[in-house]
């Protein structure tokens, strides 16, 4: 899983590294279904990306941080990056 190797980089604590794991696994259930498999690896890191930069800045709430990633993942995929 691309946020596990992408989580050391950070000061999260325990707790917060949880709230930032559910929130990826909540949002990756949801989007999955909505895209390709073949870029299933890029999407993942890109939301992965985008909880951790966004819990960063804005903390951890994770349905906070679920909701902006499938937003987030979703835009992608509009302008044409997430789906070919």
């Amino acid at each position: 899983m691309p946020l596990k190797s992408l989580l050391p980089e950070t000061g999260f604590n325990a707790d917060q590294t949880g709230i930032i794991a559910k929130a990826f696994d909540d949002a990756w259930a949801q989007i999955q279904r909505e895209n390709d498999p073949a870029m299933a690896p890029l999407i993942r890191t890109a939301i992965a990306k985008r909880i951790i930069e966004t819990a960063q800045r804005e903390g951890t709430d994770a349905r906070t941080l679920c909701d902006d990633a499938i937003a987030y993942a979703r835009r992608r995929r509009g302008r044409g990056s997430g789906r070919r």
